[in-house]
């Protein structure tokens, strides 16, 4: 197909266009600052598309049958639940992740589980068939129904399946992707928007499925144009640090289910396996007896998690300014802390370092963990244990006090469940509790008042 080629400008977080430089983007809905990128790309002359064209036909809205009724179940329960219950048909899902985070023993992982509803394709440009098939012999994988392919030139690639009826396509990753429409280098912005918006018409048009494995950037982001993020159906992120077993598979956009629901994995030998039991197994391994630790029930979708937070704190050496690590929560959200704790209580943190971690590699976002943290640098301060069977949570504001959460019923229950006895909640709940006979519920209305209950 013969084209031409001309210089443009494309922003890197919207892929919107322009034809020359520009500080800022000039969608209205982006204004990123210096994110536009000099990209060379190609004219067609002629357009002509490899694959079926999707209906044009005017239908009847009653007549059309959902998708969501069409999943494929998968054995892994914890990557079910982020997904809604299964992989719907036709649907188009990112998953993206740190480098060596586990993506493509995920992806494969999936392949085989599909696999039993018909002949699975698998498209790897970054690995090879060997490098694959190695894999699948550690993962117990047999590739019965697994169809393996390199061929990164997508409309070759769409080209040779024709003739397939599969029931999942895994792309291994889209940075890896070129369109010969387009004469862009693969990872390129452009490349990654057309080959991204050709696999999307093709999983509606075919009616099958597409796992798409994405790089990130430093920050965390997908790398690409953001338009890739909202073309799809699905996007996840699968999380944890390498050297930890745990993994966190999260979801920031969903539409056939909640994007409140996580999994938690554990990286085995034989693959990612579900964790039956995530609350008791993230503080199975917590030593009572020292200070600077605290359980908090943290929501997580429709369930709650127990996770220790633990706090450290030591006279600083710096000349200038204690320091403050924060791991597994908000940097800022800790500044936060700290200064109230020093501004309300007789417990200065102005001559201290202060390190805060969520043990097992977690991140939590709510700010009902803002009482658990304040409790395990009070803690670690005095040099003080805490009450092995006490839970606590609750948002703590700029004037110490003590602010409801939501869901504190069930985070109740799931602290009695794992034979905690004592919880000290925010004193405005109190009237939407009735008696427990199982658990010592303490009320506190600020900090100083949760402080006298766990150190005296």
């Amino acid at each position: 197909m013969a084209s031409s080629t001309h210089i443009v400008w494309i922003c890197n977080d919207c892929g919107n266009e322009a034809d020359r430089w520009q500080e800022y983007c000039p969608s209205p809905w982006c204004r990123s600052q210096n994110t536009m990128q000099e990209t060379k790309v190609s004219v067609p002359v002629a357009k002509t598309s490899i694959i079926n064209a999707k209906n044009s036909a005017l239908i009847d809205l009653s007549s059309v049958s959902e998708s969501v009724g069409n999943r494929i179940t998968l054995d892994n329960t914890e990557i079910n639940r982020v997904l809604g219950g299964g992989i719907t048909s036709d649907s188009v899902i990112l998953i993206t992740g740190e480098p060596g985070i586990g993506k493509s023993t995920m992806l494969l992982q999936i392949a085989n589980d599909c696999s039993n509803y018909g002949p699975v394709l698998y498209l790897s440009g970054e690995e090879s068939d060997r490098q694959i098939k190695s894999r699948a012999t550690r993962l117990g994988i047999s590739g019965d129904n697994l169809i393996l392919s390199s061929n990164t030139y997508l409309e070759e690639f769409l080209k040779d399946i024709e003739n397939y009826t599969p029931s999942l396509l895994v792309i291994d990753s889209i940075q890896t992707l070129e369109s010969t429409s387009n004469n862009s280098p693969p990872g390129s912005v452009s490349q990654i928007r057309d080959c991204g918006l050709i696999l999307m018409n093709w999983a509606k048009s075919a009616n099958v499925p597409v796992i798409i494995a994405g790089h990130i950037t430093k920050d965390g982001t997908v790398a690409g144009p953001r338009l890739l993020e909202h073309m799809v159906d699905v996007v996840l992120y699968l999380e944890g640090e390498n050297l930890n077993d745990y993994r966190v598979l999260r979801s920031t956009k969903n539409r056939f289910g909640s994007t409140t629901e996580i999994g938690v994995l554990s990286m085995e030998i034989s693959g990612l396996k579900p964790v039956e039991d995530p609350s008791k197994n993230l503080i199975s391994n917590r030593l009572e007896s020292t200070s600077g630790s605290c359980i908090t029930p943290v929501i997580e979708g429709n369930r709650a998690l127990m996770m220790e937070v633990q706090g450290l704190t030591s006279p600083t050496f710096s000349t200038s300014a204690p320091r403050r690590i924060a791991s597994g929560i908000d940097f800022n959200r800790l500044l936060m802390l700290t200064t109230v704790l020093s501004k309300k209580t007789n417990i200065s943190m102005l001559s201290q370092d202060v390190i805060v971690n969520v043990v097992g590699g977690f991140r939590i976002n709510e700010p009902a963990v803002d009482c658990a943290i304040l409790c395990a640098l009070a803690s670690s301060y005095r040099d003080v244990p805490l009450d092995p069977h006490l839970v606590v949570f609750g948002e703590i504001g700029l004037t110490g006090e003590l602010r409801p959460v939501s869901n504190f019923a069930r985070r109740i229950e799931e602290a009695k469940r794992l034979g905690f006895k004592r919880c000290i909640i925010p004193k405005s709940d109190k009237t939407l509790l009735d008696s427990d006979d199982e658990m010592d519920i303490v009320y506190a209305g600020d900090i100083n008042e949760v402080l006298f209950n766990i150190l005296g």
